[in-house]
């Protein structure tokens, strides 16, 4: 038995989305390490763009999903689950057919999807 906690979902995001991102950002890290000798600007630099960004656009949409009722809640969740994976194989699959510029534009799209969720739910606080 845990000590419940009286905070809703929406006080927790802030935590659960720095815990992830710091999980997430450190498994390039982690790779680098086990394949010894082999990083290239993917690795480095795009794959940990995409992750936070995943992180971002998940956790507003499953905020966003707590608010609807019916059908409608169980897409977006669903959709939440099924998107970053779908993403994080479809951006190292371009860059393993030398499609850079795909890839590229889906790491592209990804974050400029996240920063307009994130501009999205900071307005519609106030």
């Amino acid at each position: 038995m845990g000590i419940p906690d009286e905070r809703n979902a929406s006080e927790r995001l802030p935590g659960l989305y720095a815990y992830f991102t710091g999980f997430f950002l450190l498994m390039p890290v982690a790779d680098l390490i086990v394949m010894s000798g082999w990083f290239d600007p993917y690795v480095l630099f795009i794959e940990p763009l995409v992750r936070s960004s995943l992180i971002i656009i998940t956790a507003v949409v499953l905020r966003t999903a707590f608010g609807f009722y019916g059908s409608a809640k169980y897409i977006l969740i669903v959709a939440a689950a099924l998107v970053p994976g779908a993403v994080t194989a479809l951006v190292p699959s371009f860059f393993m057919q030398n499609s850079y510029l795909a890839a590229i534009g889906v790491a592209f799209t990804v974050v400029l999807g996240a920063a307009l969720s994130l501009f999205l739910i900071t307005r519609a606080k106030r």
